[in-house]
C-alpha cells in the first residue's frame, strides 16, 4: 500500500481502502476455495480493452442516475484505520500526548522537542516544517495553540491547554499484515 498523508482532508474524502478476502495464486495446485485462494488469470490485461465499453456504459448510467452505493462498514473501518496509521500527527498524539485538566498545558517548545526525537526515531525522510507540525497538531488536538503572552504579570509560553506529555510514551503498534 502506498503511504499517504492521512492528515490531508482532501485525501480522506477521496480514499476508500477495501480489504479483499481473496488471494490470487500462480499455480492451480495452490487454489483453495475455502481460504478464498483462486488461480490468477494471466490474460486479464488482454481482456480489459474488450470490457472497457461495457464498464464505461455501466459507470455512466450510475453517474447519470445519481447512484452512489453506500460504503460498507468494513470499508469505512479499514479506511479509517489506514488513514489514521498514515497521519503522523495523530500517531504522535496517540503515543506522546494525553488529555489533561483544563489547567494542564504542554508548551509548543516541549512538543516540538519531542517531535524532533520522534522524527529521528521514525527516520522520516522529509520532516515537516515547524509551522506544519504546529498546524497538524492543532488539527488533531482540536485545540488552538495559545501564543506567548503576559497573563497576570507572568509570561506564558505558547501552549496547548488541556493537554500534557505522557509520562511514559505508548509503544507503537506493529501493523504488519500477515500473509496467509
Amino acid at each position: 500500500m502506498p503511504e499517504i498523508d492521512g492528515s490531508d482532508g482532501g485525501g480522506r474524502n477521496r480514499l476508500n481502502k477495501i480489504d479483499y478476502s481473496s488471494k490470487f495464486v500462480d499455480e492451480a495446485s495452490e487454489v483453495d476455495e475455502a481460504r478464498h485462494w483462486y488461480q490468477k488469470d494471466i490474460c486479464i490485461k488482454e481482456k480489459f480493452p474488450a470490457w472497457a465499453p461495457d464498464l464505461m456504459r455501466m459507470m455512466l448510467q450510475r453517474y447519470q442516475h445519481g447512484f452512489v452505493p453506500p460504503v460498507p462498514k468494513s470499508v469505512q473501518t479499514s479506511t479509517s484505520s489506514y488513514l489514521d496509521a498514515n497521519d503522523e500527527y495523530a500517531v504522535f498524539k496517540k503515543l506522546f500526548l494525553e488529555a489533561g485538566a483544563e489547567s494542564d498545558n504542554v508548551t509548543a517548545n516541549d512538543v516540538l522537542a519531542k517531535w524532533r526525537e520522534y522524527e529521528v526515531a521514525k527516520d522520516l525522510c522529509k520532516p515537516p516544517s515547524k509551522p506544519k507540525v504546529i498546524e497538524g497538531l492543532t488539527v488533531v488536538l482540536r485545540t488552538e495553540l495559545v501564543k506567548t503572552q503576559m497573563i497576570a504579570g507572568v509570561r506564558r509560553r505558547s501552549a496547548w491547554w488541556g493537554w500534557r506529555l505522557r509520562e511514559e510514551p505508548l509503544e507503537e503498534e506493529d501493523d504488519a499484515e500477515e500473509d496467509e
